[in-house]
């Protein structure tokens, strides 16, 4: 029932068929990191569509949770041109609010979807992230390379962070729209070869974190996954390689095992500049910091990170209402699929990978629904 009701809005919306696309595209990357990619093109199409046939209106919770992003948006806007203008830094300092903005955008877009076409949408939405993982993976098994895998994207860590993200996809949607139970462990089998590939550690300590919360739910989807992981590593050749490549970047000292953990990742900016911690300092202009932190101009390698010392305390506070909001309603299955994300922010600064807010909005879209209420006069968002 639910496959030919898919049909049938694809049929007749192709708003559905350019969201399709665009998920299908997240993977390629085709400029540097942090320019616009292909798939970024598509939500310019797909947004001015999706509020031509939006009513207006939203269910209470995804209203409260909107509302609350928006709020964080509005404040990373008004931090970043402060220092903007403060600084009288006019280059790639203005990048960053757009990235929030996008984002932000990307989680709207998906609520309107949502509401309009429901299951269908979720349904498309999953198997569009179910056939992306797969022919990463297919790609990822040809390629020969003793290095960390990368396969449509820039860097390892991109690739670690999207299997992590389609996992808890699939781990979220799998119960509510009946996926295969085969299917599902192809698929989170697949995002745990990649995560693999990536070598990155916290991709692979996020997917296995996953596994145990879904294990205890849908036991059936993890037997059958670890069937297939086993068959995948008894055939050796690329697959003996991903792990091989893994244990050699764990037990390969690094220049920097002398540091702490907050060092490498950047935290003692945040105690050697107290000075920002109210209001934040911006996410530009990092050469400010050059004289203060090990990590010298980099960025803070972590998305709580980043939040507490770029917008402070008061930005903080935003973000965590948005979280809380976001997860207060939720049963508790639900609220741990967040946990293994959200866990590997800690280390890396992940809140400008459109992908999270896919699923933060899917996660938002599942909340009971009560009485719809109008998002905008009368209950501003």
């Amino acid at each position: 029932m639910g496959h030919s009701q898919l049909t049938r809005d694809l049929i007749r919306s192709p708003l559905l068929a350019v969201w399709g696309l665009f998920l299908l595209m997240m993977p390629l990357y085709v400029f540097p990191s942090g320019l616009p990619q292909p798939d970024d093109a598509m939500i310019v199409l797909i947004a001015p569509i999706a509020f031509s046939v939006w009513n207006g209106r939203l269910n209470r919770s995804s209203v409260r949770i909107l509302r609350s992003l928006i709020w964080f948006t509005l404040w990373v806007i008004v931090v970043d041109l402060a220092w903007v203008v403060l600084l009288s830094n006019w280059g790639l300092d203005l990048r960053y609010p757009l990235f929030y903005v996008f984002n932000a955008l990307v989680f709207l877009i998906v609520l309107i979807l949502d509401q309009k076409y429901q299951d269908s949408f979720k349904r498309l939405t999953l198997y569009c992230v179910f056939v992306s993982i797969i022919v990463q993976t297919m790609f990822a098994l040809v390629q020969r390379s003793s290095s960390r895998g990368t396969v449509f994207f820039e860097n390892p860590n991109q690739l670690g962070y999207y299997a992590l993200l389609s996992a808890c996809v699939i781990a979220l949607l799998q119960p509510r729209l009946k996926f295969g139970r085969v299917k599902a462990g192809i698929g989170l089998s697949c995002c745990g070869y990649l995560a693999l590939a990536s070598a990155s550690r916290a991709a692979v300590a996020g997917v296995a974190i996953l596994v145990m919360l879904v294990m205890f739910s849908s036991p059936r989807v993890i037997i059958i996954g670890s069937l297939l992981a086993i068959v995948l590593f008894l055939v050796g050749g690329p697959v003996a390689n991903v792990d091989y490549t893994m244990q050699s970047r764990i037990n390969t000292p690094r220049g920097d095992d002398n540091l702490t953990f907050f060092e490498q990742r950047g935290y003692d900016r945040i105690w050697t500049n107290k000075q920002y911690l109210l209001l934040g300092a911006g996410e530009g202009a990092k050469d400010r910091f050059t004289e203060t932190t090990v990590i010298k101009h980099a960025e803070i390698h972590s998305s709580v990170g980043t939040i507490f010392f770029s917008y402070g305390i008061v930005g903080l506070i935003l973000f965590a209402v948005f979280l809380w909001r976001l997860i207060r309603t939720a049963d508790i299955r639900t609220a741990l699929i967040l946990i293994p994300p959200l866990a590997y922010t800690a280390a890396h600064q992940g809140l400008r990978f459109t992908m999270l807010w896919v699923l933060l909005a899917l996660f938002a879209s599942l909340k009971p629904s009560p009485q719809p209420l109008r998002a905008q006069a009368g209950n501003h968002v």
